[in-house]
């Protein structure tokens, strides 16, 4: 295979790649567009119609379609710093949910040592006390 004919093939290739997956009439305006190149061009690569293109519209195609790619890439890590910004707030949440657990159930332990002493001892501390027990039970639930 001659230079000339990979280029022609590379630029078949590339202009499907500009186009997506539709039908050639589409592939045809997308890749157009992309390239800023007139529609008739993109339709006699795509048709390998031309088979010497020139220089600057095997330039317009490449940078496309590198475009296409460096925009491919920046959407790929912006989606994986949004997942790994929800994982972290995830985890954040989860770290709260067990820090309540831990602090309903040393809550919890204070409320059977006030149940063990005679009620009138605590009075209105203990009942405040057991309060505050149940809503933090209630959270951690």
């Amino acid at each position: 295979m001659s230079r000339a004919e990979a280029i022609v093939l590379e630029m078949e290739g590339a202009v499907r790649k500009l186009g997506g997956d539709q039908a050639n009439k589409l592939i045809v305006r997308a890749a157009a567009r992309a390239a800023d190149l007139p529609e008739t061009t993109i339709y006699r690569l795509l048709y390998k119609k031309i088979k010497r293109p020139h220089a600057y519209v095997v330039d317009a195609i490449r940078d496309a379609v590198a475009a296409m790619d460096a925009a491919r890439r920046e959407r790929e890590d912006h989606q994986q710093f949004v997942i790994e910004a929800r994982l972290s707030e995830v985890e954040r949440r989860q770290r709260e949910v067990d820090d309540i657990a831990t602090l309903a159930d040393r809550l919890a332990a204070i409320e059977r040592r006030l149940d063990l002493l005679d009620a009138d001892v605590g009075g209105e501390e203990a009942d405040r006390i057991r309060r505050v027990s149940k809503r933090m039970r209630d959270l951690a639930a």
